[in-house]
């Protein structure tokens, strides 16, 4: 249909194709299914005009240059970009990039047209911070960079008590500046504030600097900042928040054990909830827990909604939304909502790697090949773009293109246990037996120093053929709720292919109420 006709919905394209498979069992099986595609690509396409009949309602903040004395008051200029971003996705009407891909551009001296075309917006805030001591001097000036004209120009003084004011000002001249109509609801959220202390946002800020490198010592300091914002405020929700997803994200990445981490991010998440049950970061965080560890998939999925009915600007929950989606094998919606993140966070990295993994999941290899070079043409040194692009590969036959790839993540990432044993599984199957029971060595020594998933021991198992041995870590991985059977479900994971016909496989399926 798009060669006919462009810009009509994927969603509505790929409904067609499936109406017209010649396989009869490939069709819709009944009416229901038909008129639920239907429907999602219907608000498809109302999101697509509502796109373009607010394209001028468009903006892109850009990180606030600090120019304090102090240079170590980085995370307060960092901060105050992402509060006044945090404040404009409140307003449903205007388009609003987030933070990762806005601070891609700190430091950078591009035009601020080409900013705006490469981020598809229309206007572009600027400014700079100085803070010295509890002394405060903000200024920040709104462009419309298709005309290269200045809409408006501030300055603010004040004490780092009247920082609050400064956030809920700018967010009143932005929207008096592109006359965007508030709804009651969203007049009050831009007057919310989660904390009067200011030395509980200070270490809340603090907190998320380091939360923002994505590195186990980045995560740990983020922990002790967000601890200390709640011990100057026991009522702040988004730094419960950001505990509970600094140990689903140790966990993730293979720092933390689900046992080490699980307890620790549900009871944090359901702190937020407690405080604020309207906080999208607070449902997001529990709908991550439950996802991960909980397995209540039910109830997962309504926290997801929940996040994203309260923030539909947050990438993050529409981003974790389709990796549920994609484990529930609903790869069409999957798919979706993943290109939604991406539309909200077009340059964040992790983002569009799920965009290529989601892809290789829907059979789509060269494409997901594509985007992960993509993604790496971003940044080169991006450990998880190699890991994708590996298993892209993998189920291309490319085995030596693949083994590069995982070298390569093993290497950037210092040895981490998650892309070594996708190395290991990759020499297995390539024919190269040996080198693959050396990483079966090396994760083993590994073991006794830090966690390490069974879940990736099984891949290296499953790669050797030794189908018994893989079965048995994957059952301990099951036992254990290693992340990985969710992240890159077991249903869909093209190492364990292999596997599928067995009866125990099925077993393991039944066991995490998993459907094919």
């Amino acid at each position: 249909l798009s060669d006919f006709s462009a810009g009509l919905p994927e969603s509505l394209c790929a409904a067609t194709r499936k109406a017209l498979k010649k396989d009869h069992a490939e069709r819709y099986q009944n009416i229901e299914e038909l008129l639920s595609d239907l429907r999602r690509a219907e608000k498809e396409l109302k999101g697509q005009e509502e796109k373009v009949s607010s394209s001028s309602k468009s903006i892109a903040v850009l990180p606030f240059d600090n120019i304090s004395p102090d240079k170590e008051n980085e995370y307060f200029s960092d901060g105050l970009t992402e509060e006044i971003i945090t404040n404009l996705s409140k307003i449903r009407t205007l388009k609003v990039i987030s933070r990762t891909s806005i601070m891609r551009y700190k430091g950078a001296k591009k035009p601020l047209k080409q900013i705006a075309s490469e981020l598809q917006v229309q206007h572009i805030l600027e400014g700079s911070v100085r803070k010295h001591g509890n002394d405060l001097r903000i200024t920040a000036q709104l462009i419309d960079a298709s005309q290269d004209a200045h809409l408006w120009a501030e300055k603010y003084r004040g004490t780092i008590e009247d920082v609050f004011d400064i956030q809920e000002k700018v967010a009143e001249q932005i929207v008096g500046a592109l006359k965007v109509q508030l709804s009651p609801h969203e007049q009050r959220d831009l007057k919310k504030r989660y904390t009067g202390n200011t030395e509980a946002y200070e270490a809340y800020l603090r907190g998320r600097h380091y939360w923002n490198k994505r590195t186990e010592e980045g995560f740990r300091k983020a922990i002790e900042y967000f601890q200390h914002a709640v011990d100057h405020d026991p009522n702040y929700a988004p730094a419960y928040a950001g505990v509970a997803d600094c140990y689903n994200l140790l966990s993730a990445y293979g720092v933390l054990s689900p046992t080490e981490s699980v307890l620790k991010a549900r009871t944090a998440a359901m702190k937020a909830l407690e405080i604020d049950n309207a906080l999208a970061d607070g449902h997001e965080a529990m709908a991550h827990v439950e996802m991960l560890y909980g397995w209540n998939w039910l109830e997962v999925e309504s926290e997801f909604k929940q996040a994203i009915t309260l923030n539909p600007a947050y990438a993050t929950a529409h981003q974790r939304y389709a990796i549920y989606l994609a484990a529930m094998n609903r790869t069409t919606e999957a798919i979706d909502e993943i290109k939604r993140a991406r539309e909200i966070e077009p340059l964040s990295l992790i983002i569009n790697v799920d965009v290529g993994l989601l892809l290789m999941l829907d059979g789509q290899d060269e494409k997901a090949i594509e985007q992960c070079q993509e993604t790496l043409q971003l940044d080169s040194a991006f450990t998880v773009a190699y890991f994708a692009l590996g298993l892209a590969y993998e189920r291309r036959g490319k085995f030596g293109e693949a083994i590069a790839a995982f070298q390569e993540a093993v290497e950037l990432s210092a040895g981490n246990s998650v892309y070594l044993a996708a190395l290991g599984h990759a020499y297995g199957v390539a024919g190269e037996k040996d080198r693959a029971r050396e990483v079966l060595r090396q994760l083993e020594e590994m073991s006794k120093r830090r966690y390490v998933s069974p879940y990736g021991i099984a891949t290296v198992l499953a790669g050797l053929g030794e189908k018994h041995q893989a079965f048995e870590w994957l059952q301990r991985a099951c036992d254990d709720r290693s992340v990985w059977l969710i992240h890159l479900h077991l249903l869909v994971d093209p190492r364990l292919k292999e596997l599928h016909p067995d009866p125990r496989f099925t077993d393991l399926k039944t066991k995490m109420g998993l459907k094919k």
